[in-house]
């Protein structure tokens, strides 16, 4: 059991090693010279920025992608050197200093945000990204509009356009979703034709996310920004070619806080408030909604206790789960409580967490709450703990 002084007894356990493996085994796919943007949006999709972005800079990562400045803040106040994009969520004309002060990377989707970069004094010319919109049908500069874009925008001073990025819609095997992936290069591939026609350069160029690495090694272009196959998980279905990932996420566990016999609660049908006939045992852990347990999680849902299988008792609370212990009288307070993972023989599955809480793999993870504390492991020991935004560091 970990040894730690933990503030709540809710905790993940992450394996960094695994971090590498997977980054090593996806880079089997790139290209030479291809750079990698490795994404480290949602809080490393839920385990944990700053630890995470070390083992990548490890790694010789060439950029990493966030979700927003506040990410991008955090990484620079634990002394990460890499570039750092942030992903387009603010209009910058209210922050447009909080990235230069942070030397942080906008993502710019109209002149209005590159004249304010522009604008803003700097020993060296502010480096900018741009969307490009391929098809995916979201956030991006619309292809055939782009090079006119780029244009205006190299007109601006104090300006640097270090990348054009876009994000594949359906990213699978050629011949699931080939057409519609394929699609988007032209698009995308056009626009570069666009660019040299017209004598401008500009260093990283990325459609391929995790699938189009794996599936499209035509389209990586100068660069690749994996996201999802660094945590161990792949849309891809599963074929020989496919990289051999780990899991990151070992598991994610709890302690019995309390045990007793109650005589009333949300128990039964629909879990209604009821008085009991006769006095039920249960046991209370650390663990409900606010953590990003499913409120499904009360319909079938069980954890490990002492390597058996133990059922959810009542409707899960903001705080609180509550188990059932009427046949279990040896659990005591105290006690590990498994959530998601292995103890002893038995293990509570990915595939069996997403399919009850009727979720995605990514879905589950990225709904994990930062104030959960994250345990890391190296070489199978502990390593480092994350408390919820500040790292310590326990080798």
């Amino acid at each position: 059991m970990i040894n730690l002084h933990l503030l709540r007894n809710c905790w993940l356990e992450i394996d960094i090693d695994n971090i590498k493996n997977n980054y090593n085994e996806i880079i089997k796919f790139k290209k030479p010279n291809v750079k990698v943007m490795a994404v480290v949006k949602a809080n490393a999709y839920g385990h944990g920025i700053i630890q995470c972005s070390k083992i990548l800079e490890e790694c010789k990562a060439d950029i990493l992608g966030v979700g927003n400045a506040k990410e991008g803040i955090k990484l620079r106040n634990n002394n990460i050197k890499l570039p750092i994009l942030i992903f387009a969520s603010n209009l910058i004309k209210e922050v447009g200093s909080v990235y230069s002060e942070n030397n942080l990377i906008p993502t710019i989707l109209t002149y209005e945000q590159a004249k304010v970069m522009s604008d803003i004094p700097s020993n060296k010319p502010h480096s900018i990204f741009i969307k490009i919109e391929t098809g995916r049908g979201r956030i991006g500069v619309n292809a055939e509009e782009m090079i006119d874009f780029v244009k205006k925008i190299k007109e601006l001073p104090n300006i640097s356009i270090g990348g054009v990025y876009s994000h594949m819609a359906d990213a699978n095997w050629a011949d699931i979703s080939g057409k519609y992936s394929l699609w988007q290069y032209e698009r995308f591939k056009r626009f570069i034709e666009e660019l040299k026609n017209n004598g401008i350069q500009i260093p990283f160029l990325q459609l391929a996310n995790s699938g189009g690495l794996i599936a499209y090694p035509e389209i990586q272009l100068t660069g690749v920004a994996p996201g999802s196959t660094l945590w161990g998980y792949s849309a891809l279905e599963k074929r020989e070619e496919h990289p051999n990932l780990k899991s990151v996420l070992l598991s994610w566990k709890s302690r019995l806080l309390q045990v007793k016999e109650t005589m009333g609660g949300k128990y039964g049908e629909k879990f209604k408030a009821i008085r009991l006939k006769r006095p039920k045992r249960i046991g209370v852990i650390a663990g409900g909604l606010s953590d990003g347990i499913d409120h499904k999680q009360a319909i079938g849902g069980e954890v490990l206790i002492r390597g058996r299988r133990v059922p959810i008792a009542s409707s899960i609370s903001i705080e609180h789960s509550i188990v059932d212990l009427s046949d279990f009288p040896e659990a005591t307070i105290g006690d590990e409580v498994v959530i998601y993972g292995k103890q002893g023989t038995e293990e509570i599955t990915l595939d069996e967490i997403c399919k009850l809480w009727d979720r995605t793999p990514l879905e589950f993870l990225t709904s994990l709450n930062l104030n959960l504390e994250r345990v890391y492991f190296k070489d199978n020991a502990i390593y480092s703990c994350d408390t919820g935004g500040e790292l310590k560091t326990l080798q």
